[in-house]
């Protein structure tokens, strides 16, 4: 029914926002919330690398690629490498909105660690529904 529809367009858009995950793991307990923003912090710093991964990250947060899988999963219903295309998605989408600077579309891909333009659109038009070029 459209009912189940609106609603889970509403969670859906709920759960899309960065800092909507933080809360919502921070309720689940100090610890998740810790953890989720530390990894935030590890995918932020390491945004422009075109060769960042899954086992960098992993690496980074001292824990095995499988015990990053688990605890991601249960925050976020992601996989890690889910995780880090939706984390550079969402700053791609930010910057693309942002006036501060005048980015245009390249830009904005090569700084958010897309190695290819066209990946790059593919992927933000499967996340968001329209493409990048739409937001400036």
């Amino acid at each position: 029914p459209a009912y189940y529809k609106a609603i889970n367009k509403r969670l859906t858009t709920h759960f899309s926002n960065l800092s909507n995950l933080e809360d919502s793991a921070m309720q689940k307990g100090n610890k998740e919330g810790v953890f989720l923003k530390k990894v935030n912090t590890v995918i932020n710093s390491n945004m422009e690398s075109e060769d960042f991964n899954v086992s960098a990250l992993a690496s980074a947060m001292a824990l095995s690629r499988t015990q990053l899988f688990r605890k991601l999963k249960a925050l976020t219903k992601m996989s890690p490498s889910q995780y880090v295309l939706f984390f550079r998605l969402q700053t791609a989408k930010q910057l693309l909105q942002s006036n501060k600077e005048d980015l245009n579309v390249s830009d904005v891909c090569y700084r958010t660690g897309f190695s290819s333009k066209s990946h790059f659109t593919r992927s933000f038009n499967k996340q968001f529904g329209f493409n990048p070029s739409a937001c400036n």
